[in-house]
This record gives C-alpha cells, sequence and structure tokens, in this order.
C-alpha cells in the first residue's frame, strides 16, 4: 500500500492526478523548483483533490534530497529543465539519496527523456550500479525506470 509518495520535480502535479485515477490518495510531499508552477499545482489540486494531504515544497530537488531524513512509499523523479534532465539527477550520489529516501519495501520511478543515445547509455549504467533490478518502460522518447 503507497501511503507516502516523493515527488521530485512536481510540475503541475500529474503524479498526483495519475495515483487519484487509479484510486490511491497517498500524502504526497512535492518538490518544484519554480515557486509559480508549484503555486499553479497547488490551485489545480485545491479545486480537484480537496481529500489529498499535499506538503509543497519550493526547493531545487538536489539541495532537498542532500538534507531530507523521511522515507517514502514511492520516489519519483521526474526533475527536467525544458526536455532535459540535469546532470545532478544521473550522478551516483544523487541516485544514492533517492534509494536512501525510499522506506523498506518503497518503490522509486524515474521518468528520463532521451536527447542523446551515449547520455541516455551513461545514465543506464549509473542507474543499474545503484539499483541493479529494475525494469524500463519505453513510451515514446521517454525512458520510465521503475524500482
Amino acid at each position: 500500500m503507497v501511503k507516502s509518495v516523493l515527488v521530485l520535480g512536481g510540475g503541475l502535479g500529474s503524479m498526483v492526478h495519475v495515483l487519484d485515477r487509479k484510486g490511491y490518495h497517498p500524502a504526497f510531499t512535492i518538490v518544484e523548483q519554480d515557486k509559480v508552477v508549484l503555486r499553479m499545482a497547488m490551485e489545480l489540486f485545491a479545486e480537484d483533490r480537496k481529500g489529498t494531504e499535499i506538503n509543497p515544497v519550493c526547493s531545487d530537488a538536489q539541495a532537498f534530497m542532500e538534507h531530507n531524513t523521511a522515507k517514502y512509499d514511492l520516489v519519483f523523479i521526474d526533475v527536467f529543465n525544458g526536455r532535459v534532465v540535469p546532470d545532478f539527477v544521473t550522478t551516483p550520489q544523487f541516485l544514492y539519496l533517492c534509494k536512501e529516501a525510499m522506506a523498506d519495501g518503497g518503490h522509486l520511478a524515474f521518468n528520463y527523456i532521451i536527447n542523446d543515445e551515449n547520455e541516455w547509455a551513461n545514465t543506464k549504467r549509473v542507474f543499474s550500479s545503484i539499483f541493479p533490478e529494475h525494469e524500463a518502460v519505453a513510451i515514446a522518447v521517454n525512458r520510465i525506470l521503475i524500482v
């Protein structure tokens, strides 16, 4: 049972809406560095999701993870600058912090957009070193790595 979800790169909260449509209503911590986007997401939630607990955090995902001590049933990495995944997101250090944020029996999903096949190969190699057992789901140029 998923009771707590950490969303890194909240955008307009698509993860909240996806889980809601599937019948899941966990407590969310949404980390988004763009305060305008975060405010807009919270306005959408206020209209649509009256019963869902949402903790909005206006912060860079890397800085948040460096200080995080909480554990989550699901960690969702969805960090982009436009269509580009920032370099820090694919480092062993950041991915290890994400692994440490997973509760016992928890899961992680990492949304990656392929812009360069060599970068994708390197990202997959690094991810596999931290999370040896995972699956990859391809949706157009996106790859979702699931643990």
